[in-house]
């Protein structure tokens, strides 16, 4: 899946190709746009173009690149003692390099894009114990993130 996105955040629109596997976007309001796939999201557009007021433009896009990216994925789903998603649990990534946000919530889950490694994951909520988890991502085709087996459950103990 392709996204594109406003650089102020105020526009972001999935797009999907036609049956003549073009990617087709009318009347846009003027900005600053870039394009990606639907799970790397801003840490690595495909492209990035300036739209004017009543404009119209074509765009290429080469998706061929998203297969060969050197990045991975983690989807983590935070729980209670209970079995019960902690919606807006808050979780994190960790290396020496330093932390890595989630890109995205989806419902009950977080999302993370990162380079393959060893990591630490965090994950806190209010009234439950802080925990961490070392994960090792592995590298993959990012476009299949959802295909591949890549979540990782933490159940949070109350405190």
């Amino acid at each position: 899946p392709v996204l594109m996105w406003r650089s102020d955040e105020k526009v972001t629109i999935p797009i999907r190709p036609g049956e003549d596997a073009t990617y087709k976007v009318e009347r846009l309001p003027a900005g600053q746009y870039s394009i990606g796939n639907y799970f790397t999201g801003k840490s690595a557009p495909l492209v990035t173009f300036s739209l004017s007021e009543g404009e119209s433009k074509t765009v290429d896009i080469d998706t061929s690149a998203l297969s060969q990216m050197k990045k991975t994925s983690l989807i983590v789903q935070v729980i209670g003692e209970n079995g019960v998603p902690l919606i807006g649990a808050e979780a994190w990534l960790q290396d020496d390099a330093g932390e890595i946000e989630p890109l995205r919530g989806i419902g009950k889950e977080q999302f993370f894009v990162a380079e393959p490694g060893e990591y630490t994951l965090h994950t806190v909520y209010p009234g439950y114990k802080e925990a961490t988890k070392k994960v090792r991502l592995e590298a993959g085709d990012i476009t299949a993130a959802r295909l591949r087996n890549s979540t990782v459950l933490i159940r949070l103990k109350k405190r």
